[in-house]
């Protein structure tokens, strides 16, 4: 059963001088991933990558950056497409597995943007980041937990 999780999993902040933010794709699963982000104004957004294979137990980052003559505008969404594919494989197979087959996403979700005045930072925001911190922390707590695992069972 593929356990992902998008941090934060609602809404993008940036910060209007700033023009860039990011968010993670985390696989707490077993199972490897493919992903792909697409957005209602692909013209007004540089996402990069906006696809790419992660491992089992692992995480991607993704930046998202407003184009220079873009207006902000936080009615703007993204959707992350989640798809069951072997990381073995390389990312030209996956753009290819995607073009040929038109398979159906095994997981999606959406997340907002919205913008803030640089003076506009909040505990709230601080709060996320540290969050963020925590949740890569826990991951890779749970990768090293994993590995010390299968070490066990493989020498006994």
């Amino acid at each position: 059963m593929l356990d992902i999780k998008i941090v934060p999993q609602t809404t993008i902040r940036v910060k209007r001088n700033k023009r860039s933010s990011m968010f993670i794709v985390q696989n707490n699963s077993m199972e490897s991933v493919g992903y792909k982000v697409k957005t209602t104004k692909p013209r007004d957004y540089i996402v990069r990558p906006n696809m790419g294979l992660i491992v089992p137990m692992q995480h991607a980052e993704v930046e998202v950056t407003l184009s220079e003559d873009t207006v902000p505008d936080s009615s703007h969404k993204f959707l992350i497409e989640i798809y069951r594919f072997d990381w073995r494989r390389s990312l030209s197979d996956f753009k290819q597995h995607l073009k040929s087959s038109s398979p159906k996403p095994c997981w999606t979700s959406r997340i907002g943007i919205l913008y803030e005045e640089e003076e506009e930072i909040s505990k709230e925001v601080v709060e996320c980041s540290e969050d963020r911190g925590a949740a890569v922390l826990l991951v890779e707590m749970y990768i090293l937990l994993n590995i010390l695992y299968l070490f066990y069972r493989f020498f006994e």
